[in-house]
Parts: structure tokens; sequence; C-alpha cells
């Protein structure tokens, strides 16, 4: 068969070998998913609830709101650039005393000299990742402390200093828009309580 006998079944072939890629380019991006990209900053609400328990009996329970911007590491900024923080709490006096008895031994005891004072309350850091598909990835972390306050005769708990108890947690959660999590619970080895903590996301508006 001659060139020129061909030529007319070949241009459909030519015209489509030259456009197919002009229409693949062409063809819309795959949509992304809901939610922030990474890469944006995003204010935040994050609510932090600090309940105790005596058995199956929620003694208190006391929430804290944090405003966090969450950032993309991406962005070559340190983790803890955005660090949003809460400290709240009181100094407890503590008496400063000695023995009664010269000769060092077991006795009452008396105040040496003006109380010192020991700072104790609660303290809440939080920092924040923008994650894909409308997460976020929170580092947490909860410090508490204060005085005992209990009617148990139980021997550390009583006497002229008061005694002190502390908690502390440091967890990494990922939640979306209007979800919580529990984030630990633990057990104070003296009075039996349960500290929980429980952490609440939402995208400012």
């Amino acid at each position: 068969m001659r060139l020129r006998e061909c030529m007319p079944s070949l241009i459909p072939v030519l015209v489509i070998a030259l456009n197919g890629p002009l229409w693949a380019q062409d063809k819309p991006s795959a949509p992304q998913g809901p939610g922030p990209r990474p890469g944006a900053v995003v204010q935040l609400k994050v609510r932090v609830a600090i309940s105790r328990y005596q058995g199956d009996k929620r003694v208190s329970s006391v929430p804290y709101t944090l405003s966090v911007n969450s950032t993309d590491p991406g962005r070559g900024l340190p983790f803890e650039t955005e660090r949003s923080a809460i400290r709240m709490g009181a100094e407890v006096p503590v008496p400063a005393t000695v023995p009664s008895n010269s000769d060092g031994k077991a006795g009452p005891v008396v105040q040496a000299g003006p109380p010192q004072y020991r700072a104790f309350g609660t303290n809440i850091d939080c920092v924040a990742n923008t994650l894909d598909g409308g997460r976020f990835r929170l580092q947490v972390t909860v410090e508490e402390s204060s005085p005992y306050v209990s009617d148990n005769k139980s021997a550390g708990t009583q006497g002229a200093a008061p005694v002190m108890r502390s908690f502390r947690v440091s967890n990494f959660v990922v939640l979306k828009d209007g979800q919580s999590e529990e984030i630990s619970e633990a057990t104070d080895k003296v009075s039996g309580e349960v500290v929980r903590v429980q952490v609440t996301l939402s995208v400012a508006k």
C-alpha cells in the first residue's frame, strides 16, 4: 500500500496520540480530605478536665480551657514554639520545726522560726500539630500538687507540717474537631482516690 493511500487512516491516530497528554494534564486533581491542610495555622480550643473519684463516685471535676495555635512541623519551627500554658495555684505555709528534746530523741516538736512557703496548684501545657484529614496531634502535660485534706488518721497524713501530694502526666493524643479522649487514669496510694484526665478539642470558629 502506498503512503498516500495510508495517510487518511493515520491522521486520527496521530491526533489521539498528540492530544492524549494534553487531556491528562487537564484532569482535575484529586480532592483533598476534609479539614485544614498540613501547613495551616489553626486556632484550637483545648479543654482539659481533671476529675477525682472515690470508688464509682465522682467527688470533683475541674475544667480548664486553653487557646492553642496548631502548626505544621514542616514549617521548620520547633514543636515547642506554639506552647500554651496555664499556671494556677497558691502557696501553703510550712512551719519550720525542731525536736523539743535537746538530746535529739523522739518527742514533740516546736516551731523554730517563720514558716516557709511551698507552692501548690495546677500547671497545664499544650502544643498542637496540624495533620491531614482534619486531625490534630496534641501533647498535653498536666502537673498538680495539693496538701492532703482528709479525716484519715493513718500515719503520714498528720503532723505539724502538711503532707503534699502530687500528680503528673504527659501524653500525646490525636483528635478531630469535637472529639474527646481520656489520656490518663491514676490511683493515689494513700487515699485510694482515682484521678482521670480528659481532653476535648474544638476548632475555634
